[in-house]
């Protein structure tokens, strides 16, 4: 529950809000309505808070500073928001930060103006800079193609370069993907993008040899479902697959619960090895578990969260609805994002045969779905 507006943090100026804005977006690339939570518990307001007036009837309320903040770094062509997507640093926006530790905001006015009181037309001063660069500028606004090309070639760019000693099981998933969009795609940039990710994928399959082009029948697997049988019941390793995940950061359920984003964070990371360090090496030990990125890993996740689903369902469904709900969610988008066209059948053996086949073959040999 939101505290009461004399309770809240007094509201920061605008000009505050942009340094935290540019190192949240260069971190992450959140979504907006992450980055309002996130850039909103710098300054002290819960998730709940953010739009809550500090004065009845008045805009005097700290999502208008962050709007405002966020207006003037896509007014200035330094950020990319598009509906439903990351808040992404253009190519200018990059350059333009890039190696600054500080930023001096102390002359810039864009505060919002008060609700009802007539706009206030203030200049905004440049940031001074002791060593002015001629090669660094503030970029020009772009185009609409031009992002939508910048978006295209940055993903491509940043997907070639993770393919180089990636674990096979994440070279495929990019293999499937990037025919996809090659294949179906309706933008022109993301299609030819697409092809120059095929290619970067062919090229590393050839460098590994033919071993790249196997699979280990064990990757492969039937998805669970967490359907169950009538009747009372549970399995002995409820509370233990509990205290794994929960050890590793994941929480479901009305009470301690983890958000949406938190909890797919947190599986992605168990999945692709992010998040095992030392301290979980014991609870994710390789033979148990599998590499990351491998199927053997996906495949435990998966049944650990069903089963746990399972055994809710067999306890008390009622009380336990909202964790057995978002763990068939969790399951629903694990399987959409790791486990389909990956593990449910194996790479085609034909993508990579002889000198006679052509210089593009994956684009042709998109698996059926």
């Amino acid at each position: 529950m939101p505290r009461r507006p004399a309770d809240l943090p007094a509201l920061p100026r605008t000009a505050d809000i942009l340094p935290v804005l540019v190192t949240l977006i260069g971190e992450s690339e959140p979504l907006d309505r992450v980055l309002q939570i996130a850039t909103g518990a710098h300054f002290g307001y819960a998730a709940d808070e953010i739009d809550v007036p500090l004065v009845r009837g008045t805009n005097q309320r700290f999502l208008s500073r962050y709007q405002s903040a966020m207006s003037y770094l896509i007014n200035t062509g330094l950020v990319v928001r598009v509906r439903q997507m990351p808040v992404t640093l253009t190519k200018g926006g990059r350059n333009y930060f890039e190696g600054r530790t500080a930023f001096d905001v102390d002359g810039l006015e864009i505060d919002p103006a008060p609700k009802h009181a007539p706009a206030l037309i203030r200049p905004v001063q440049e940031e001074p800079e002791p060593v002015p660069s001629p090669q660094v500028q503030p970029p020009t606004r772009k185009t609409e193609e031009q992002v939508r090309m910048e978006r295209a070639d940055n993903a491509a760019e940043r997907m070639i370069g993770s393919l180089k000693g990636s674990h096979f099981s994440r070279l495929y998933s990019v293999w499937v993907n990037a025919s996809r969009v090659a294949a179906e795609g309706t933008d022109p940039f993301m299609k030819a993008a697409a092809v120059r990710v095929l290619e970067a994928v062919e090229t590393e399959r050839g460098r590994r040899g033919p071993e790249a082009s196997l699979i280990s029948p064990d990757e492969s697997f039937r998805w669970p479902t967490t359907e169950i049988a009538v009747g009372p019941g549970g399995s002995r390793e409820q509370g233990s697959a509990e205290g794994v995940l929960a050890k590793i950061g994941y929480h479901v359920g009305r009470t301690r619960g983890e958000s949406r984003a938190s909890r797919r964070r947190t599986l992605g990371g168990v999945f692709e090895g992010t998040l095992v360090t030392e301290a979980f090496e014991k609870e994710f030990a390789p033979p148990v578990w599998g590499g990351p990125g491998s199927g053997q890993r996906l495949k435990r996740l998966a049944y650990m969260i069903a089963n746990l689903a399972k055994n809710a369902k067999r306890r008390d469904p009622k009380a336990l609805a909202v964790a057995i709900a978002e763990w068939e969610e969790d399951l629903e988008w694990m399987r959409e994002v790791f486990y389909r066209g990956r593990f449910d059948f194996a790479w085609p053996s034909t993508s990579i045969v002889t000198n006679e086949v052509e210089t593009s073959p994956l684009v042709k040999e998109t698996p059926e779905m």
